[in-house]
């Protein structure tokens, strides 16, 4: 776990930070939100961030894939880039929710070395990251015999969830070259999303 604007917990994960202008106030700030994926509230410091933050992944030994989970508090609305070792590997978008812990969930397939350095750039004027939790493990699945009920190519949408309450979705099918593959999806999104068959 990296627990951002706890100094021990960001010097062990060699983090860092910065801000395109001067903050007003306190860079850091203890909060007490209600998480959007369960029940209960989170209390945790955040860290507003302008530019970027950057720390250092250990690759797990045995070629599994890694998962960051970070939870933040979604002041405004924007998108955030990832990067790992130079290489952008997501852009996830991140609704206004103040008052609330969000979670976004980073995917890094079968990394390779010892370390891998990530950055996540903001694409608003606020970030404010929380804490990031490192995962290792096979986090593809096999894909379920599951009507395809819509196919974009390299994507397939195979189920539909109702996401009013930060609940899971099922998934999203994923057509790689010369197979095909389902990532769970784990994100909770607050949107209903349907397609029907004719």
């Amino acid at each position: 776990l990296i627990d951002v604007a706890d100094l021990q917990s960001e010097a062990e994960a060699n983090y860092s930070w910065t801000a395109d202008v001067p903050l007003a106030g306190f860079a850091s700030e203890v909060q007490n939100l209600p998480a959007t994926d369960c029940d209960g509230a989170v209390v945790d410091s955040g860290r507003s961030i302008g530019i970027s933050e950057r720390f250092t992944v250990h690759v797990p030994a045995n070629g599994e894939d890694v998962l960051i989970v970070t939870r933040l508090h979604p002041v405004l609305a924007g998108s955030l880039r990832v990067y790992a070792n130079d290489e952008e590997i997501a852009t996830h978008i991140v609704p206004q929710q103040p008052g609330t812990a969000w979670k976004v969930y980073t995917l890094i397939q079968q990394p390779e070395g010892e370390t891998i350095r990530v950055r996540f750039e903001p694409m608003m004027e606020t970030y404010v990251p929380m804490a990031h939790a490192i995962y290792a493990g096979d986090w593809l699945t096999d894909l379920p015999d599951t009507p395809i009920l819509a196919d974009y190519g390299n994507f397939a949408l195979y189920d539909v969830a109702l996401n009013l309450d930060g609940g899971r979705s099922t998934g999203i099918a994923v057509n790689l070259p010369g197979e095909q593959r389902n990532i769970p999806s784990v994100v909770p999104v607050p949107i209903v999303l349907g397609i029907y068959p004719r």
